[in-house]
């Protein structure tokens, strides 16, 4: 195997906090932390906590692919890439079906589909250079 650079340090810490970040808003979000959502309108917080079973799932497999993607990049592990392309088709596959159930009603469109392409951008960017860092042998 090959050494890591510099650049892999700083892409770790990077996606470590980016997936830390999701779990932590996921969790308080669900656990309907008052405090934390303020931010939220009345309605969006209604939409929030009446989310179906399987949006629900679709967000906890979502957040849970980054979580477990950032313990096999630590390990260095080729199937990094593939574990956090699984965050991209969640977010991308509940735009699409939030845009057909609502949500943008309640949610500022701009709002909700810039956040999510930008989370979808930051998470294939993270794809990218793990499976770059495969092929050049850093991950095995």
């Amino acid at each position: 195997m090959t050494k890591p650079s510099w650049a892999f340090w700083v892409v770790g810490i990077l996606a470590t906090l980016f997936n830390l970040f999701g779990l932590f808003d996921m969790f308080m979000t669900l656990s309907n932390n008052q405090a934390y959502l303020a931010a939220y309108t009345p309605e969006q917080i209604a939409y929030w906590q009446g989310l179906p079973w399987w949006r629900l799932a679709m967000w906890v497999v979502g957040i849970g692919s980054g979580v477990v993607g950032v313990v096999t990049f630590w390990m260095r592990k080729k199937i990094t890439a593939k574990i956090w392309l699984i965050g991209p088709v969640m977010i991308l596959t509940g735009m699409s079906l939030d845009s057909m159930g609502g949500i943008l009603e309640v949610m500022s469109a701009g709002e909700h589909y810039g956040a999510n392409i930008v989370l979808t951008a930051l998470i294939l960017l993270f794809c990218a250079y793990a499976y770059r860092q495969g092929q050049k042998g850093v991950f095995s």
